[in-house]
């Protein structure tokens, strides 16, 4: 004998009872096991009376029988059950990740009373044979099957012949029962305990189609509205981008015009000859022999600027510096070079700038005495101080070297 195991009900007749039932001791209780047939004794155990196989090995099939024996019976005797609530639920997102779900309850939870229930019955299911629920509940023209769980759910195959026949059918999970508690945790267990689920339900296919319908026209109506406001977008977007690029055709015809203002008013000047702008720079400033040192400054830059750096520092300093209002002619760097290149052109040379160019020279003419450097923060910002020829004192190189932070 297998230990451990115990036959939980008895089989009298067509009857089942408990060991806690109205019955005499041992052979005397005249019952069966409901798996096998084999004869059962009723003992009377430390703590409680106990069914047990006379003269044969019990199974885990003869408990698995006799639970399932047992609920068919009272489900039979007592002509109700509780039916589970059953839902569908749909949901689907749309393309911009909104979430459209729908709910519908096919029924609620409630209890059901029949008008008779057979255990068994062979019920015949069109073109896929025969079919037996272990419970069959008739009110009127209705039915309902029930299945009994215990070792085995309902297969894929009976569901199928099930829905073939168009009766709703529910599953009632028999595990896990307490079965101290007797008759009464398998009557608990079969007529009042959640512990269900439906099979099949008439109609559900039908009405998930109509909500994922419902769901679908939704999700197409987000969708269509958020194209809508796409196209209305691109609409926007390409507005913007037609003004933008007009905006750039007008800055690049401004830009143009600039360039041919420019040209018109320097050009003829940049195409005089070096000799002649000489010249004219020697009368305006004075300058007889040698060329002052001040106004030929050596600089790597001095080759981003299209002309000798003696006749550009020299304009610059005729035009800015020369006989100027001391202490209250001011100039900034940017303004210098902006003047430079205007005048005299710049090449293509990409390692030499003009304004560091026109930076060193100013720096210079600082060290000489010539203007004064208002220091860090103000752009480069440089007023006359002595506006004469000749330089004020000395210069070397400590005098005119460039300040770093400007």
């Amino acid at each position: 004998m297998s230990r451990g195991l115990k036959v939980p009900f008895g089989k009298k007749g067509d009857k089942f009872f408990s060991p806690d039932d109205d019955l005499a001791a041992g052979l005397g209780c005249e019952c069966t096991c409901p798996g096998c047939g084999a004869a059962l004794l009723l003992r009377h155990g430390q703590r409680r009376r106990h069914f047990a196989h006379h003269n044969s090995p019990i199974s885990e099939n003869c408990v698995s029988q006799a639970i399932h024996a047992a609920a068919i019976q009272v489900l039979v005797e007592a002509k109700h059950v509780m039916i589970p609530a059953h839902w569908l639920h749909v949901k689907k997102y749309a393309d911009n990740g909104k979430l459209v779900e729908r709910y519908l309850e096919l029924t609620p939870k409630r209890r059901v009373r029949f008008d008779e229930c057979r255990a068994e019955v062979t019920i015949s299911c069109p073109d896929l044979g025969t079919v037996r629920p272990d419970v069959v509940g008739y009110r009127g023209d209705r039915q309902l099957f029930v299945e009994m769980w215990y070792t085995h759910q309902v297969d894929d195959e009976k569901k199928a012949k099930l829905a073939a026949i168009g009766v709703p059918a529910i599953e009632i999970w028999l595990q896990d029962l307490d079965l101290e508690e007797g008759f009464a945790a398998i009557e608990k267990r079969v007529l009042d305990e959640p512990l269900r689920h439906w099979l099949f339900y008439p109609g559900e296919q039908e009405a998930l189609a109509r909500l994922n319908a419902e769901v679908d026209r939704e999700v197409a109506q987000i969708n269509a509205l958020e194209e809508k406001r796409f196209q209305l977008k691109r609409i926007k977007s390409k507005a913007r981008q037609a003004e933008h690029a007009r905006i750039q055709r007008e800055n690049l015809e401004a830009e143009l015009l600039q360039v041919a203002e420019k040209n018109r008013k320097f050009f003829p000047f940049r195409q005089r000859p070096n000799e002649e702008k000489e010249q004219v720079l020697r009368v305006v400033l004075g300058i007889q022999g040698s060329w002052p040192r001040h106004l030929q400054v050596e600089c790597g830059d001095n080759a981003a600027v299209d002309a000798p750096h003696r006749i550009w520092q020299a304009a610059v300093f005729h035009h800015f510096i020369f006989q100027k209002p001391r202490n209250e002619t001011t100039f900034y760097l940017p303004q210098i070079s902006t003047w430079v290149q205007n005048w005299f052109g710049e090449t293509d040379i990409m390692t030499c700038s003009v304004l560091q160019a026109v930076k060193s020279f100013l720096f210079y003419l600082n060290g000489c005495g010539f203007i004064v450097y208002a220091g860090p923060g103000t752009g480069g910002e440089f007023t006359v101080q002595h506006n004469q020829l000749r330089p004020p004192r000395k210069a070397g190189p400590a005098d005119w070297e460039p300040n770093p932070s400007t």
